[in-house]
C-alpha cells in the first residue's frame, strides 16, 4: 500500500512539474524595433496583450488543479512516513514553480518611471507613461531569459496573473498600484539584465519614448508568494484525467 501509494505521488507530482516548467518558460518575443510611437501601442502592444489575457485565463484552471495535487500529495505523505527526501525536494521544487511559497535568490531589480515632465510641443502625453503593454513586455523579456519567478511592486506574478491599466494606475493580481514600478526577476542577474538591455532591446524602446529604465543586478533579493483566490464557478476536473 505505501508502494502504491508513494507512486501515486511521484506520478502526480512529475505532471505538475511539467505543467509548472511550461507555464514558467511560456514567453511571446516582441518585436523591439520602433516603428512609431502611435503604431507601436495602438497596434501591435495592444494585439499582443489581448493574446496573452487569452492564454493566461485558459491556464487557470490547470493550475487551481495544481493546487489541489499538492495538497492531496501532502496529505498522502501525512499517511505514509517513508516518502523519500527526493520526492520531498521535487514537492517543494514545484512549490517554488506554482508561486505558492516565498522564494529568494539572484537576479535583477528593473525600475520603470513615467517621463519626469510632460513634453512640450503639443504630443500625446500617454505616450510617455507607462502602460499595461509595457510591463508585458518586460515580464515576458525576462522570462526569455530563464527568469524562475517575477513580481511586480511586490505582487507575485503567476500565468493566471493579470497587468491591465485602470485609469491612471494599474491593476496587478487585482491589485492597483502606480508609478514608479518595481519589477523582480529570479535567475542569473547577467543573463536577465543582457536581455534587457541589448541593443535594440526593451529598455532601448522605452528611453526613445521617454520611460526611465533601471536595471539592477543583485545577489540576493526576495519575491513574495502569491496570495490570490483561484476559484471556477464552471471548470471541473474531467473524469478522464486530463486525457485527451
Amino acid at each position: 500500500m505505501k508502494k502504491r501509494g508513494t507512486n501515486l505521488i511521484v506520478c502526480m507530482l512529475c505532471a505538475a512539474l511539467a505543467f509548472t516548467f511550461t507555464v514558467q518558460i511560456r514567453s511571446v518575443k516582441r518585436n523591439n524595433n520602433v516603428k512609431g510611437a502611435d503604431q507601436l501601442r495602438a497596434e501591435e502592444l495592444q494585439k499582443s496583450l489581448t493574446n496573452e489575457t487569452d492564454k493566461n485565463r485558459k491556464l487557470e484552471q490547470q493550475l487551481d488543479q495544481y493546487k489541489r495535487d499538492i495538497d492531496e500529495m501532502r496529505r498522502l505523505m501525512g499517511e505514509d512516513g517513508t516518502i523519500s527526501e527526493a520526492v520531498l525536494s521535487q514537492l517543494q521544487n514545484a512549490e517554488v514553480l506554482a508561486g505558492t511559497v516565498a522564494v529568494e535568490g539572484p537576479g535583477v531589480s528593473v525600475m520603470m518611471d513615467d517621463m519626469g515632465r510632460m513634453p512640450a510641443g503639443g504630443a500625446d502625453p500617454n505616450q510617455f507613461v507607462i502602460h499595461d503593454s509595457d510591463i508585458l513586455q518586460v515580464l515576458n523579456e525576462l522570462r526569455d531569459a530563464g527568469a524562475e519567478a517575477l513580481s511586480i511592486n511586490g505582487q507575485r506574478v503567476l500565468a493566471n496573473t493579470e497587468v491591465r491599466c485602470a485609469g491612471n494606475v494599474l491593476s496587478i493580481n487585482n491589485e492597483r498600484t502606480s508609478a514608479p514600478f518595481e519589477i523582480r526577476a529570479i535567475g542569473d542577474p547577467q543573463k536577465l539584465a543582457s536581455g534587457l538591455l541589448m541593443r535594440g532591446g526593451v529598455a532601448d524602446t522605452f528611453q526613445q519614448l521617454g520611460i526611465e529604465v533601471k536595471v539592477t543586478q543583485l545577489q540576493q533579493l526576495e519575491i513574495p508568494a502569491y496570495h490570490g483566490g483561484l476559484g471556477f464557478e464552471y471548470a471541473k476536473p474531467s473524469e478522464g484525467g486530463g486525457r485527451s
